[in-house]
């Protein structure tokens, strides 16, 4: 009995310890990367709007600070977003609102307001996401695919079946490396910027929304700015009616900005 037990046990550790086969670049003919790709561009072109409410933490392993909130979200293509920071009892803390062209910032503990045009830092400022507002909303959509014409380079896959498929531009730069489940659900995207990862983004916690899965957990690496975001999504709509002015700030509960 206490040899197989010691059997038994050491079976497990052996298992634990063993790793996955090495990837395998896959052969031409075969059809997956062109259908996860095309599968992830038409799921691109019919997500439009997303409606939802987020828990957003972010992390620096550098500098000295941690960003814990809930929020009230509304985005749309391709660069609309409105962020309501929720404060206790649900009570609106600040509001961050932008149509892609011009952003508002209202904070309610002291009523200051801010305005401007756009720029790629501004995500930074107010919230320490490393991303201007555009690849927000592609990722919040869940397919950050490159704005620009791409073509499929190699293709592998690894040991736990999972196909990565690299995008490249009509140089053949790299581009995106994007990374699909043995079903074809999209779980990371590696994004590069001269010749290295930007950042890298995990999808997870697939659920169905309407007649498609949503991930409904979204990480993000970005290396240069030493930062970390997790992102999870609950009461998911997409592509739901929204109001005309969404994306502007309305401040009649506020009485204004200061001085206006």
């Amino acid at each position: 009995m206490r040899t197989t037990v010691v059997a038994v046990a050491v079976a497990l550790l052996l298992s634990a310890c063993a790793t996955l086969p090495p990837a395998v670049p896959l052969p031409p003919a075969d059809p997956r990367p062109q259908a996860f790709v095309a599968d992830l561009a038409d799921l691109s072109a019919r997500r439009h709007a997303l409606r939802g409410v987020a828990r957003l933490a972010v992390d620096s392993d550098q500098e000295d600070f941690s960003i814990r909130a809930n929020q009230r979200l509304v985005i749309e293509r391709p660069a609309s977003l409105r962020v309501e920071v929720l404060g206790f009892l649900s009570a609106t803390a600040a509001v961050l609102a932008t149509d892609g062209a011009r952003y508002e910032f209202f904070l309610a503990d002291d009523r200051s307001y801010q305005s401007g045009p756009v720029h790629p830092n501004l995500l930074w400022e107010v919230s320490r996401i490393a991303l201007p507002p555009k690849e927000v909303v592609d990722l919040l959509l869940g397919a950050p695919l490159p704005e620009v014409e791409y073509r499929l380079g190699p293709a592998q896959e690894d040991g736990d079946g999972r196909v990565e498929v690299s995008l490249l531009d009509s140089d053949g730069g790299q581009l995106r490396n994007v990374v699909f489940d043995a079903k074809g659900l999209l779980r990371r995207v590696d994004v590069f910027a001269r010749g290295r990862i930007a950042w890298t983004a995990h999808f997870d916690e697939y659920e169905g929304v309407g007649d498609r899965f949503f991930a409904h957990s979204i990480s993000v690496e970005y290396p240069s700015a030493h930062t970390t975001a997790h992102v999870e999504l609950s009461e998911v709509e997409i592509n739901p009616d929204l109001e005309e002015d969404v994306f502007r700030l309305r401040l009649a509960p506020f009485e204004g900005p200061p001085g206006g």
